[in-house]
């Protein structure tokens, strides 16, 4: 078992959510209320060797997300288009370690925090 450091909804499927995890992995999950019942749907494993400390939903694309990782790397992926590879990988150079990451409101940028307290705006799509 890993620290999980970030849970999200998804704001199109409101049955689905998405974890990051220190030990590098982003999850998939399916609740059912019914069942009273939490199911994992789809496990990504980035090939990263630090942790990922937050993940977040694209507010345009449903099966669109992004992360941010301890070792200054900013992640894209669409699980729809591909479980093995990201859509787009930044690594941002300061090497310092991102904290949060959130999608503009159009969802063509992506706002970046890390330790320091320095934000940073990428244009993504």
């Amino acid at each position: 078992m890993s620290t999980v450091t970030s849970v999200k909804f998804s704001p199109f499927e409101e049955k689905l959510f998405i974890t990051s995890s220190a030990d590098s992995t982003i999850k998939l999950w399916r609740y059912d209320s019914k069942q009273s019942s939490v199911e994992s749907v789809l496990t990504i494993h980035p090939s990263l060797w630090a942790p990922v400390n937050d993940v977040v939903w694209s507010p345009k694309e449903p099966s669109v997300f992004a992360f941010v990782t301890g070792d200054s790397r900013i992640q894209v992926w669409d699980y729809e288009i591909a479980k093995l590879d990201p859509i787009i990988s930044i690594t941002v150079f300061e090497e310092m370690e991102l904290t949060k990451i959130m999608f503009g409101k159009n969802a063509s940028t992506l706002v970046v925090a890390d330790e320091q307290g320095t934000v940073g705006v990428y244009r993504v799509f």
